[in-house]
């Protein structure tokens, strides 16, 4: 995955891909939240689009988040 380092600020560099198999929740919503366009879809990709939605659906987002869950899903939250 091609996602920037920026976007896990506070973990150690060396437990990202610990983290991308094992927290996927809370990898789509900081992704979602803090993600570029590229980088939304490419966790899409990853995590397919049932996960993702399930995800998004049961979390507390903040607007930013639930704008790109609209662009992307089509979720209205």
């Amino acid at each position: 995955m091609t996602l920037r380092r920026e976007l896990f600020w506070d973990i150690g560099a060396e437990r990202i891909p610990e983290v991308l198999e094992q927290s996927p929740g809370w990898v789509i919503v900081r992704v979602f939240q803090y993600g570029e366009l590229e980088e939304i879809a490419e966790i899409i990709s990853k995590y397919g689009r049932e996960k993702v939605r399930e995800v998004l659906l049961t979390e507390k987002l903040q607007p930013m988040a639930k704008a790109m869950a609209y662009y992307f899903m089509d979720l209205d939250l």
